[in-house]
Parts: structure tokens; C-alpha cells; sequence
């Protein structure tokens, strides 16, 4: 799963994601917690600190400490780091006193600087944090049943079986499971069989190996021992409560119904927006982001948790009698709609804690028209606060849900939420991330991601929009379901267009070598993906005109024609970024779908832009001809220029060759034989003798 070079830094991201995540970091406590051990910042150095500058902060500060000698030195360093910065975090925000507003009933706990707001909780909080009352009350109302008091039972059985493989797994694993879903070295896929393993035989000898070494072999011995009873205690109630279980529902079939009742409560709510919700959205945005930061955690452990509860059963299925009918019917419907659900949940909590992108120097007038700063005096505000800790991706799609309001002038500013508004702006949130502003069923997974993604890419938020757009691309792949989403509207041609479009301006903010070749590369094949779809052309013409191809009326005539615009409109994209030997390709394959669509080019492509076959092929070899010498491909470049069809073209392209290689001190090339001047010396003669 990890090499011992792998191991520190995802524990140290670990640790990162948890530090800085909302309603845990401050800004004031972090710069007390440096001062502890002796980095001091003044005012404007530490208020200019981006996201990436806590970060390396940070870690020098653990690896000062001796956090990079090993594995279990990283983990005590952040341990003490940690306990140091929530320390000064309770001092710092000690409680005064609570508040409540008896116009709007909000309830808050005033403290030294912060004021805390109190929200409801969601129907599973209350089953998860509840007491057996509370329990009874909640399921009945959250969970859809036949009607009889045996489902009931069953669930609650159910649930203290999840509340067992949790606790067995320890509060750490929902924190490593999300990390390996962000990580490039572990893949999430590893990290389940990984923790099955655990719940079956416990730790590997790799780490007892390593606690010996940290820990000294007494302690290591004895820490062994208790695992192993632990372990022995867990087995045998598992054992013990899912054979009850099953004489209780008469059969595994009845339970796993009740399994799939429980994870309808756990999918993320549909809800139809409308403006008034959308107003009050400006209102308290912090709150509304933390507590749904807050819900998406708790939602997200509660569906991992039944997916080990699930794997474990079906790995001892043998000796809990489990048919193979049933074991299939885990595997085949009950495993995908978790994963789906964690999927969704990850996302979620993923755009809470995620900070934004500070935006890049040159892109700076970009980005001052697409938010339009100018006129908007709050936009001019949190637009400076991008890159920074406390300002996450969530934000950002908050404003986007309120842009549309025009009434917020008659929205009080001044009133807390109280704890059911709260609740429900939480609700609104994450229906609007996850299905939209209608609420309409779709059979395509999170089929809201072309319009997040178009609000990322709006305001620079490229590395969030490729992680999304990849998520949903890799969901996709593993599901199998390629088929069905390609038939809806073209949904995934968008996807990959948008892809493209995120890599391509991701080449432009510092990568350079192996990094910036695999980005370019990747946005190469998201680009012809997006082109070979069917319905791409409607999809992609749909899109704003900044991320997707204007439309022109002769441009869907036939699928060959399409595409040579297509084409022709990427090879400019990446023209415009200098990335020279990728426009190459667009300009290369731009030219078979000149020849595939030579039957439509005469009449419709043609009238419609004025230019002949003649023409538009000149015009692509000269392109092909550009690049070419860019890139210093003297040979290449002259094959297009024989190639090229329009003789003006030609004599242009071949003034333009023999100039170049004139000032690069390469003439010479023509004099020795090494280019076929076949019916172009005396050309090459004339341009000579007027160049010298």
C-alpha cells in the first residue's frame, strides 16, 4: 500500500486537511502556534500568506522537530503540534456566555473573538449520536418501511453492527479512506481490502515491525498482545450478533432490504431551489459552509462504515451462512450505491475544506472581467480573499447560487440563523452541488459537474476543476455506464472539452518539464474524446462561449465538418498558450477531416465561409508549417510547405523557411542535398538572391 517514502507526507496531509479545515483554523491561533516554537511574522507578512504558505510553514515546523526521521516521529510531532495549536485555539476562543435572538430564535455561544451559531442536527446524527428513544424516533421517521415493527429492530441491530466495525477501525480510518481518494500514490480501491484485513486477522507484521523499532520490543509486545484480544473480541461478538441477526429477520434477503432502505436516508436530499432560499444564502455564508462541511463528514463515515460492515460480511459469508445469491447482491447493487453516495459526500465535504486558488499574475485581467469586480462591491471584497485558508472552494459556488437574486436588498443582514434555518440552508447547498437547481432525476452520477465545473474554470480554479472532472471521468469508467452517459445531451463530450481546456491553462502557472508534457498530453486525448462523441457538437456549442466553440451555421452539415472546426479551434487554443507541438496534432487532424468531408465542404462549409477546399487545406499546412518551425523541425516544416495546395500559401511559407534559416545559420540545408527541392529551386534561388 505505501513505501516508507510514502508514508510520512500522506500522514502529514492528513494531518493538513484536518488543521485547516473550517471552524478549526485561525488564522490568530495558527501565528500563536508558530510563536511557540520560535517562527515570529509580522502583520503584513502573515496576512499576505497564501495557502500554500501555512502549509510550508507547517511542515518545516514538524520537520525541525524531527518529523521526517520516520513514520511514527511524524505522527508524535503532529500529535504535539496539534495539541499546542487546539491549546491556544481554547484560549483564544474561550467561551463568555450564549446568545439568542428571540425574533429569528437563533442560539449561539458568544466567545473571546468568534461567535459560534448552533444548527439542528440530520435525521442520522440523531440515530448516530442519539439516545435509544431518539434512535427509535428518528428511524421511523428517516427510513422507508413495509410497515411492520420487525424492520425496526432489524435496523437497530443493524446499526450497532456498523457502530462496531467503526469503532474497531478506529476514528482515524474515514480520515485515511478520504485522504487515499485525493492522494496519487494510494488508491482508494487499496485502502478497503486494507481495513477488511484488519477486521479479519489486525495489524500486519510490517507495522509491529516498525513499533518495535520506535517503540522498543517490550512495548511493541505488549501493545501485540492487546490487539490481538482486541481483535479476538470483535470476531467473536460479530459472529455472535450477525447470526442473531439473521434469525431475527428470518433471512439475509429481509436485512439487505433493510441495508438499502437505511442508504436511501444516507443519499444527498433533492431539493427545488427557488429565490427566496437563494437571498438568504448571503446571509451567514461561513456558517452555512461549516455545518455543511460538518454534515458531509458525518455523512460520508456513516456510508464507509456500512461499506466495511458489508465487505466483512461477505468475506466470513461462509460462516454466517450467507448465500451466494446474497453475497451477489451485495457486490452488484448495494456495493455501487455506496460508493456513489461516498462519492458525492467526498465531493461535498471536498469544496468545505478545499482552499481556493490564489489567481495567477497573469491571468489577473481575466479575472477582474469575470467576476466583475467593477460593479459588484462584495465580489470586490472576497476576491481578494482567494488562495487564503478560511476562503474555500464552497464560496465560491455559494455566490454563484445567489448571483441570479436581485432582490437582496430586502434581506436583513443582521439576523442570525436559527438552528432548523440553518439545517435547511445546509440542505439547500449541497442539493444545488449535487443534482442542481431543479432537483430533477438524472441518470447520468453527478450530472450537476459540467456547471460547477463552469463556475471553477470562471474565477481560476483549475486544479479543483480537473480533480472534479477526473472523478466523474474515473467514476464513470468504473461503472461501466459509459454508454448511457454518452447518449445524455453529449453530458460527458462537455466533461472532457472542459478537461482539455483546464489542462491546457494549468500549462501556463509554473510547470515545466515531464509535469507540463503530461499535462498537455492528457489535454490531447481529452480534447479528441470530446470530439469522437456522439451529440458533442449540440454539447459543446451549448457551453459559454469562453470555455466552449461558437457556433456558426454551417457547422453541423455533417460530423466530419464539425470536427474540422473543432479542430481548428483547439489548435488556436493551444497556439494561443504556445504550446506548439499539441496545436501541431489539432492542425494535422484538422486536415483528415478536410479530405473525409470533402462532399460538404463545396457546398455548405464553403458557401457559408467563403473559402475553398484549396484554401482551407493552404491554410492548415500552413499552420502545420508554423509550428513545425517553432519547434525547430526544419524537415518536418518542409514537408509542409511541398504539401501545401495553395501556391500563395506555399510561396509564403517558403519566403518564411528560407528567412528563418538564414538568421538560425542553417541555409546550408538547402545547398547540400539534405531537402528535395524538386520544382522549387528556382524559387529557393530567387528567395536567396533577394535575401542577400
Amino acid at each position: 500500500m505505501f513505501v516508507q517514502e510514502e508514508l510520512a507526507p500522506f500522514v502529514s496531509s492528513v494531518f493538513l486537511r484536518a488543521l485547516l479545515s473550517p471552524g478549526v483554523h485561525c488564522n490568530a491561533v495558527l501565528r500563536q502556534t508558530f510563536g511557540d516554537y520560535g517562527k515570529h511574522f509580522t502583520d503584513s507578512d502573515f496576512g499576505s500568506f497564501t495557502i500554500h504558505d501555512v502549509k510550508r510553514e507547517i511542515l518545516s515546523v514538524i520537520e525541525d522537530q524531527g518529523g521526517s526521521e520516520s513514520p511514527v516521529s511524524v505522527l508524535q510531532c503532529w500529535r504535539t503540534f496539534c495539541a499546542r495549536y487546539v491549546n491556544n485555539w481554547c484560549k483564544y476562543n474561550v467561551a463568555c456566555g450564549l446568545l439568542m435572538d428571540p425574533l429569528t430564535g437563533a442560539i449561539g455561544l458568544v466567545r473571546k473573538n468568534i461567535i459560534s451559531v448552533c444548527r439542528g442536527l440530520e435525521d442520522v446524527e440523531h440515530i448516530i449520536y442519539g439516545s435509544f428513544e431518539e434512535e427509535n424516533k428518528y428511524i421511523i421517521r428517516g427510513v422507508d418501511y413495509s410497515g411492520d415493527e420487525l424492520d425496526r429492530k432489524i435496523l437497530f441491530e443493524l446499526l450497532q453492527c456498523i457502530r462496531n466495525v467503526g469503532q474497531q477501525l478506529g476514528k482515524a480510518s474515514s480520515a485515511i479512506f478520504y485522504e487515499s481518494l485525493l492522494s496519487a500514490h494510494v488508491s482508494s480501491e487499496e485502502v478497503v481490502p486494507r481495513f477488511l484485513k484488519i477486521l479479519e486477522t489486525g495489524y500486519s507484521s510490517s507495522i509491529t515491525a516498525i513499533q518495535i523499532s520506535e517503540l522498543g520490543a517490550d512495548t511493541a509486545w505488549e501493545k501485540e498482545l492487546s490487539n490481538h484480544r482486541n481483535l479476538r473480541k470483535f470476531s467473536t461478538n460479530m459472529f455472535l450478533s450477525l447470526h442473531a441477526l439473521c434469525h431475527q429477520a428470518k433471512s439475509w434477503g429481509k436485512v439487505l432490504d433493510v441495508v438499502e432502505s437505511y442508504l436511501k436516508v444516507l443519499v444527498p436530499q433533492k431539493i427545488v431551489l427557488n429565490m427566496d432560499a437563494e437571498a438568504i444564502f448571503h446571509i451567514n455564508s461561513s456558517a452555512i459552509v461549516q455545518s455543511t462541511c460538518q454534515i458531509a463528514k458525518v455523512m460520508f463515515e456513516s456510508v464507509l462504515d456500512v461499506l466495511m460492515l458489508l465487505s466483512y460480511m461477505t468475506s466470513i459469508s461462509g460462516q454466517i451462512n450467507m448465500s451466494h445469491d446474497d453475497v451477489s447482491r451485495v457486490k452488484l447493487e448495494l456495493i455501487p450505491i455506496i460508493q456513489e453516495t461516498v462519492t458525492e459526500w467526498h465531493i461535498i465535504h471536498f469544496f468545505g475544506t478545499t482552499p481556493s486558488e490564489s489567481p495567477a499574475i497573469e491571468d489577473f485581467s481575466y479575472q477582474l472581467s469575470s467576476l466583475q469586480i467593477d460593479s459588484n462591491v462584495d465580489k470586490r471584497l472576497w476576491t481578494g480573499r482567494l488562495g487564503k485558508c478560511d476562503f474555500s472552494l464552497a464560496f465560491i459556488l455559494l455566490l454563484s447560487m445567489q448571483s441570479s437574486s436581485s432582490d437582496l436588498g430586502n434581506v436583513s443582514f443582521s439576523r442570525l440563523l436559527n438552528p432548523s434555518s440553518l439545517i435547511g440552508l445546509s440542505r439547500e447547498f449541497t442539493s444545488w452541488i449535487i443534482w442542481g437547481r431543479s432537483g430533477e432525476e438524472s441518470s447520468v452520477f453527478f450530472s450537476n459537474s459540467i456547471d460547477l465545473a463552469l463556475v471553477l474554470l470562471r474565477h481560476g480554479q483549475f486544479n479543483a476543476t480537473e480533480y472534479l472532472l477526473t472523478l466523474v471521468d474515473a467514476y464513470s469508467r468504473k461503472e461501466r455506464i459509459f454508454e448511457s452517459l454518452q447518449a445524455v445531451d453529449g453530458k460527458l463530450s462537455a466533461l472532457f472539452h472542459l478537461l482539455g481546456c483546464c489542462l491546457v491553462a494549468q500549462t501556463q502557472h509554473g510547470l515545466h518539464g515531464p509535469v507540463k508534457d503530461r499535462k498537455v498530453g492528457e489535454a490531447l486525448r481529452c480534447f479528441f474524446r470530446a470530439a469522437s462523441m456522439e451529440g458533442s457538437s449540440k454539447a459543446l456549442q451549448s457551453l459559454p462561449r469562453e470555455a466552449g466553440c461558437y457556433s456558426s451555421p454551417g457547422s453541423s452539415s455533417s460530423a466530419a465538418a464539425w470536427k474540422l472546426q473543432y479542430y481548428q479551434w483547439v489548435m488556436q487554443l493551444f497556439e494561443q498558450y504556445n504550446v506548439s507541438e499539441a496545436a501541431c496534432q489539432f492542425a494535422l487532424a484538422a486536415l483528415e477531416q478536410v479530405d473525409e468531408a470533402l462532399g460538404t465542404l463545396d457546398s455548405s462549409y464553403r458557401e457559408n465561409l467563403g473559402e475553398s477546399v484549396t484554401t482551407v487545406r493552404g491554410r492548415l499546412w500552413a499552420n502545420v508549417f508554423k509550428f513545425t518551425l517553432d519547434l525547430n523541425n526544419y524537415h518536418d516544416a518542409y514537408c509542409a510547405i511541398i504539401s501545401n495546395p495553395d501556391e500563395e500559401s506555399k510561396n509564403i511559407c517558403l519566403r518564411r523557411f528560407i528567412i528563418v534559416l538564414y538568421e538560425r545559420g542553417a541555409v546550408k540545408m538547402l545547398c547540400n542535398g539534405q531537402l528535395p527541392l524538386i520544382g522549387l529551386v528556382e524559387k529557393v534561388e530567387r528567395e536567396l538572391a533577394w535575401k542577400v
